[in-house]
Parts: C-alpha cells; structure tokens; sequence
C-alpha cells in the first residue's frame, strides 16, 4: 500500500488502477520524454486524487514530502509576504507539478497550494520515492533528473524576475 500523503487529503483518495493512473500521467504530458513502460511503472508508486474547490492541499511550514501532477483543475500557489499578507506565486493547471522541492530536500513546505477548482492529482510521496530507488533505481534516477530539471527552470525564472528588484 502506497503511504498517504495526510489524514485530510486520504479522504478525497480515489481507488485507480496502475494503468488509469499511467494513462492519467501520459495525458498530462509531463513524462513525454519516458517510456511507456516507464510511465506504467511509476503510476504503481503514485495514487490519485479528486479534489473540491477550494481544498488547500498544504500550508507553508508543513512538513509532509509529497509531489503532486496535476490532471485535471487549477491550482494556486501562495506565500505569506513579509508583512503578512498573501502572494500569488502561480496558478498551476493540466500538466503542471508541484511540491517538488519538498519532495527532494525533505524540508517544510515554501508556499501553499490550494485547489482553485475541482482538480485530479496524482501524488508520489517520499516514501514512495524511497521505494522506487529501492525497486526501480534507474526510474527513481531518472524522475529526479526530471525534478533537478523543474526546479533549476523555476530558479533560473525567479532569478530572471529578481534582477528587476535588485538595487545597484
């Protein structure tokens, strides 16, 4: 059994097959550069989800590692700003990931996520990375290549943007 990301999230689990779950992950187009049979063997370590509008998936400070690909639905990630109030970062939709920080460097969550509307996710927690590396190295290699790939792209986007902010 694939370890659940939280109580309140368990609630809104639906139960899929490794192959709904694989044609789910190809739809989204993310894992275009994997094999199919790639794609089949990491469904096995992802469960899916159905989410209502509205539904936060974590705050910032959490602690739970889990990453998340979104299938269907929009996603809002947010941070608190320096006097408190609340920054949009993105919305996220069809396609996207996120959590991938917190899922490689195990760390609280950086920013809140919430579900703008009804939205399909498929979830890889840690433990079900730690289980890949275990069972299927070369795969769990090659998602975290994908991962290193997410977040240098996201860095390089943020840096592009904070040159604007920074003062001489």
């Amino acid at each position: 059994m694939i370890p659940q990301p939280t109580k309140q999230l368990a609630h809104f689990r639906k139960a899929t097959t490794p192959l709904d779950r694989a044609k789910a992950l190809d739809a989204t187009r993310w894992f275009h550069d994997f094999e199919w049979a790639q794609v089949q063997k990491l469904a096995e370590y992802m469960e899916r989800y159905d989410l209502p509008s509205g539904f936060q998936l974590f705050e910032e400070g959490d602690q739970e590692s889990y990453l998340g690909i979104i299938v269907n639905g929009r996603m809002r990630v947010d941070k608190t700003g320096e006097h408190g109030q609340r920054r949009e970062i993105c919305q996220l939709g069809p396609g996207k990931a996120f959590g991938e920080i917190s899922l490689v460097d195990g760390f609280a969550r950086s920013a809140r996520v919430t579900a703008l509307e009804p939205s399909e996710i498929l979830i890889l927690t840690r433990p079900s990375l730690d289980g890949m590396a275990d069972k299927a190295p070369k795969l769990a290699f090659l998602l975290m290549l994908k991962l290193g790939n997410l977040i240098s792209g996201r860095l390089r986007a943020t840096s592009g943007r904070l040159v604007d902010f920074l003062q001489e």
